[in-house]
């Protein structure tokens, strides 16, 4: 793999712009030629650059997180629809089944002779009913239990966004690290240079 793929891998990976992942980078390298520039840092600007390495890793992976959270919610939303639609045929069809069943009972009364064969088709139409009211019993229960997955979802998506509002911050308070210990250093090499000349 070329360096060019490899770059445009861990950028698309990032998620964020590539301008964003180069200024990131263009800080980090900053941070390390200031790190072999200065010995007496070695040791602060190592442990800054690897938690600012991780708060930038785990961003990406809330971006990850929150990118398949949506997708499932979609997901759900879909089958809640899916379920929705054929309760309704059901409904339909329980109606229609309703329907049926007065019919033959009023055919019932007026062909007295008819009778055993008319009881049959209505016992069979009711027991056609109750598995299908035993059906949707059962569907509701799984809407039931995707609206709490669901519910469940959004408050983890809110949860998540949080926690990427926290290492936002937290990434601001190390720029501000990182500016504070480069006007150190600043003054620390000026100081050095003042130092050489009256040597």
């Amino acid at each position: 793999m070329t360096i060019y793929n490899k770059v445009m891998r861990m950028i698309n990976s990032s998620g964020v712009t590539s301008k964003e992942w180069f200024e990131k980078a263009v800080v980090l390298t900053e941070i390390h030629g200031l790190n072999i520039a200065v010995g007496d840092h070695n040791e602060y600007f190592s442990e800054l650059e690897v938690h600012t390495t991780r708060i930038h890793e785990l961003v990406a992976n809330m971006i990850k997180r929150e990118v398949y959270l949506k997708e499932e919610l979609a997901t759900k939303n879909e089958d809640i629809a899916s379920i929705a639609t054929t309760l309704e045929n059901n409904n339909n069809e329980i109606a229609q089944l309703h329907k049926q069943i007065d019919e033959m009972r009023t055919t019932n009364v007026n062909n007295y002779s008819l009778n055993g064969v008319l009881s049959r088709l209505v016992a069979e139409q009711e027991i056609q009913l109750k598995d299908l009211k035993e059906v949707i019993s059962t569907k509701e229960k799984v809407i039931v239990s995707f609206a709490e997955s669901l519910e469940n979802s959004k408050i983890e998506n809110a949860e998540l966004h949080k926690q990427v509002d926290a290492m936002k911050v937290t990434n601001e308070n190390n720029q501000s690290l990182i500016g504070e210990y480069k006007e150190k250093i600043n003054s620390l090499s000026g100081l050095v240079v003042e130092r050489e000349v009256q040597l």
